[in-house]
């Protein structure tokens, strides 16, 4: 990374679920082939690490997203953070809170702020097992279980987050690539 470079954090929503496949190489190729640099994708789950001259994330993603279109024929919504953002996204109440009280975390990111209802809207669909919060462009879930035994279904939290297009991560996925690559 030159020092005029940082690095940032792709996550690419619904790459490799049913025919919207890519392996590991093709995404680092087709982010090459956009210009970024010291490109790695972590798990197959759509994570790609890039540096690239700082620029805003709609530009970055914008310019992502049109490069997998061309290079894969179908749409890919990205959600750029820099990993800045990440290192400060760890050390957020919701994250400490699981962490504390030893719950599954799932973090959901967003390309803009979440709407000014949606703490409201989580609010209203908390159970004792489920709590919620959001942060800008970051919604939480922080859950005493396993996600698929929880009475909160993705429909109420899309209605939570007003149908709002996003992607989630475990934390333990953001977390390893904090580690790894920061």
């Amino acid at each position: 990374m030159s020092a005029k470079q940082s690095r940032y954090v792709a996550f690419l929503r619904g790459i490799n679920l049913g025919k919207r496949r890519a392996t590991k190489d093709e995404l680092c190729s087709a982010f090459e082939s956009a210009g970024f640099q010291g490109v790695d994708s972590f798990l197959a789950s759509g994570n790609v690490i890039f540096d690239a001259t700082p620029k805003s994330s709609a530009a970055l993603e914008a310019r992502i997203e049109e490069t997998l279109l061309k290079q894969f024929g179908f749409e890919v919504d990205t959600f750029v953070r820099s990993m800045s953002a990440l290192e400060e996204l760890a050390a957020t109440n919701p994250v400490v809170e699981a962490d504390r009280l030893g719950w599954n975390l799932h973090v959901f990111f967003l390309k803009d702020d979440a709407p000014s209802t949606a703490n409201r809207a989580f609010k209203e669909i908390e159970t004792a097992d489920d709590k919620f919060a959001v942060i800008r462009r970051e919604a939480y879930w922080l859950r005493n279980g396993r996600m698929t035994d929880s009475a909160v279904s993705q429909k109420d939290i899309s209605d939570a987050l007003g149908k709002r297009t996003n992607t989630a991560r475990n934390y333990n996925t953001v977390e390893r690539i904090i580690a790894k690559y920061a």
